[in-house]
């Protein structure tokens, strides 16, 4: 399993995502962003959903959502990834985006209207040796206000499991930027949520990482009890106010997009 995640705040995005020898290199299964601004029409391939407008959202309520699907080949590279855009109305900060390099077949919003930000979700399989588990990905931005994200992903986690049921789904990931440190989390958190985070900030301004990974307990009790299972984390060359991170699972199940 080999996850990255970046809070790009749509500060030349695109151009330092692909540039980042952590991305370049193809060495991951999923990318989470957010704050990803605009889809890049100039260079992706649109494959489906509604064409990309300036202010497109505009004519939608609040509360609803567009999804986009793109293509993008890198240059150099005979791989072409896959790419999911969510525009939410009047929302364009909390646009994510999901790049897979095989076509995710189920993408939906996962938090409902419980969230005062959006969470989108695809389905993915992991697979030890002779056992498969299918769950659901989710990119996530939590509200930026340390007290109340713990009780934002608390109140999102009724939502994802519903989900979960929908898409005959057996627990979750959350990767992204959760605006609380992990041991804040941890503590106020209604729900038992396992966490992997890295050992340094992923925040310019900020000294503890506020950028990780939040496991459904049931799923985080199987992954880390099987043997010999560790994780590492890198910090990429792109950078917002955020740092682009990668987290490797050393001896974990292998991530299948499905």
């Amino acid at each position: 399993m080999r996850i990255i995640t970046w809070n790009a705040n749509r500060v030349d995005r695109w151009g330092q995502l692909w540039a980042d020898p952590l991305v370049s290199g193809l060495a991951w299964d999923i990318i989470c962003l957010q704050e990803a601004g605009n889809p890049d029409t100039s260079n992706w391939t649109h494959a489906e959903g509604p064409v990309w407008q300036s202010k497109a959202a505009q004519r939608d309520t609040i509360e609803s959502n567009v999804r986009r699907r793109y293509t993008y080949q890198p240059p150099h590279y005979n791989q072409v990834l896959h790419i999911v855009h969510i525009e939410w109305a009047n929302r364009q900060k909390n646009h994510l985006v999901i790049i897979t390099k095989t076509r995710a077949s189920w993408a939906a919003e996962l938090g409902g209207d419980t969230s005062d930000r959006p969470a989108m979700g695809i389905k993915a399989r992991l697979t030890w040796p002779g056992v498969t588990r299918d769950i659901l990905i989710g990119c996530v931005h939590i509200v930026a206000d340390p007290t109340k994200s713990p009780l934002e992903v608390s109140a999102m986690v009724p939502a994802i499991n519903s989900m979960c049921q929908e898409a005959n789904a057996k627990g979750w990931v959350l990767v992204g930027d959760f605006n609380c440190t992990p041991k804040k989390m941890l503590t106020d958190a209604k729900e038992v949520i396992g966490l992997w985070f890295p050992q340094f900030p992923t925040q310019q301004s900020v000294d503890d990482p506020i950028d990780y990974i939040a496991v459904e307990p049931s799923l985080y009790e199987a992954v880390m009890a099987t043997p010999n299972i560790g994780g590492q984390w890198e910090r990429g060359a792109a950078a917002s106010d955020h740092f682009l991170v990668k987290y490797t699972q050393v001896n974990g199940p292998a991530l299948q997009i499905l």
